[in-house]
């Protein structure tokens, strides 16, 4: 079996809940979906600004390898002719100012030429351990990690390309440039609020701390950071950050691009804030609207319950409509068709009423209507009653030689008598056995019962008169409480026993009357075919 789904408020309440649970996970979806969204855009903010640089700097390393490539090839150098060699050197070293030195090195790794010298070099120095000679014996040019210079004592970047004739190994001319020129160059460019860029070494350490302090920071892990996704990491300091790398083409080197997470966390919590914001919002407009509502509800499903409850005991009120004004045009609709039904019940209830109090063959009182009038009268006891109580001679014997529907014409002739004889609205007349009458007259005089017997008798002498009348005879008896506070019901059997003393009276007039009726002719039972199925030894009481 179902649960009960509670009151009005109940339900509200529970939807109530529902909704802010909706509203929950709403938020809590959004908040992942901006998340989602934040992610990838940061994703591709770090991606693209990576790549930008990334192909600025290989370009920046690639045009200075090519020049140092170009050097290699000049006809002094392939000529060996180091006076020649000094003076292209030294020339080239002043138009581009980036190059600190250029130098030739010779098979031995002796620095034969140098640009910064202004001479040439002496023999006491040895540079066949250096990683940018090594590769040049392999016949391959090279950009070093940076390094402190033996002469300038600066952070450089060697660029090298080797001397190849003939495909001997004839030297390597190498060129350094400040480490300056390219961390300024790097740090200077920014993205986004806090994007920035650093240059990890081969060994993951960044450069830029390597330079300022001459000490080396907490390395990175270059393969990680390259990854296809970006990282979140946390500095010395203990601030996180996004970070994303790359190795830059024909170096050693690793150009890391970060983004700080309060940046990436920023879009986060405006979204969330504002969806917040509209959230609670829409929750306090939908509280007031259902409580509105609620009160609405409430007060029209009050008045419709007080109306059925009112209508449950048997009082059919219509509602005040104007107490529906402001429900909902479904409830106002609802309070219409109720007074609709109200009235409608009313009235048939009442028409019920009637039928149920009446006679249907004659349409006086019925036995119900009586003992409820003498029940209501016998309980005020200071009215005082006048009963009449009547009964027609010889129905069973006309209903044995005329038929029952000649008996039933009798019965309302009598009714007709009956009913005129009563003169006053408050007087009840009913019909209370098969061929019984009586007179409950309230508020009556001593004499009233004689008055009404005798306009009962005279009704008959009129009734007689017309053509066709059949012969009717009323036994009548009476009796009042004047003065003596006698029960309805004693006075009934004081009435009963007047009236059978004058029935046994004139039985025998009567009786007579209706033989000579009989006799006649002017009414057979062949005059109603349809009634001679009837049992002739049936009583009048029907």
């Amino acid at each position: 079996m179902a649960a009960s789904p509670g009151s009005v408020r109940d339900i509200l309440r529970r939807y109530r809940k529902l909704f802010a649970a909706a509203l929950v996970v709403f938020l809590a979806f959004v908040g992942l979906a901006e998340l989602l969204r934040v992610s990838q855009a940061t994703e591709r903010t770090i991606a693209n600004a990576l790549e930008m640089q990334s192909v600025a700097l290989e370009r920046w390393f690639s045009i200075n390898l090519d020049f140092i490539r170009s050097i290699a090839n000049l006809p002094s150098v392939r000529a060996e002719d180091q006076e020649r060699m000094l003076s292209d050197f030294s020339r080239i070293a002043g138009v581009n100012s980036s190059f600190l030195n250029i130098a030739y090195l010779d098979t031995s790794g002796q620095p034969l030429v140098q640009s910064n010298l202004g001479a040439l070099a002496s023999r006491e120095i040895d540079l066949s351990d250096r990683d940018y000679f090594k590769e040049g014996q392999e016949g391959r040019a090279f950009i070093t990690d940076v390094f402190y210079g033996r002469l300038s004592e600066m952070p450089v970047v060697v660029f090298s390309a080797p001397l190849m004739i003939d495909r001997e190994f004839r030297g390597v001319v190498a060129g350094s440039i400040s480490f300056d020129t390219i961390i300024r160059t790097i740090l200077s460019t920014r993205f986004g609020e806090t994007g920035r860029f650093h240059l990890l070494n081969s060994k993951g350490e960044s450069i830029e701390i390597i330079t300022d302090s001459g000490s080396e920071g907490k390395p990175h892990s270059p393969e990680r950071l390259s990854g296809a996704s970006s990282l979140l990491c946390t500095d010395c300091d203990g601030s996180n950050y996004f970070a994303k790398g790359k190795k830059l083409d024909k170096t050693s080197f690793y150009l890391i691009a970060q983004v700080d997470y309060q940046e990436f966390l920023a879009p986060i919590k405006a979204n969330l804030l504002y969806m917040l914001v509209v959230g609670l919002a829409l929750f306090f407009i939908q509280l007031i609207t259902t409580r509105r509502l609620f009160s609405l509800v409430e007060r029209s499903l009050k008045l419709l319950l007080r109306g059925v409850r009112t209508m449950e005991e048997g009082r059919f009120e219509t509602l005040d409509t104007r107490k529906l004004e402001e429900s909902p045009s479904e409830f106002r609709m609802l309070g219409m068709a109720f007074n609709s039904m109200a009235i409608r019940v009313k009235e048939n209830t009442r028409d019920l009423r009637d039928k149920s109090y009446l006679d249907s063959l004659t349409g006086l009182h019925n036995r119900a209507y009586f003992i409820e009038v003498m029940e209501a009268l016998d309980a005020k006891r200071s009215n005082t009653v006048t009963i009449v109580v009547c009964d027609i001679d010889g129905l069973k014997l006309i209903n044995d030689s005329l038929g029952h529907r000649t008996g039933d014409e009798l019965l309302i002739a009598a009714a007709q008598v009956l009913a005129n004889a009563a003169r006053r609205e408050s007087d009840h007349v009913s019909r209370i056995g098969g061929d019984e009458f009586t007179f409950l007259l309230p508020d009556s005089a001593p004499d009233t019962g004689e008055k009404v017997i005798k306009r009962i008798k005279d009704g008959i002498a009129n009734y007689k008169k017309q053509e066709g009348a059949l012969p009717l005879s009323i036994a009548c008896g009476s009796a009042c409480n004047h003065q003596d506070g006698r029960s309805i019901e004693t006075l009934q059997r004081e009435a009963d026993r007047r009236m059978y003393a004058e029935k046994e009276a004139n039985r025998e007039s009567s009786r007579a009357e209706i033989q000579a009726f009989l006799a006649s002719g002017a009414r057979s039972l062949q005059d109603n075919p349809d009634q001679a199925r009837y049992d002739g030894g049936e009583d009048g009481d029907r």
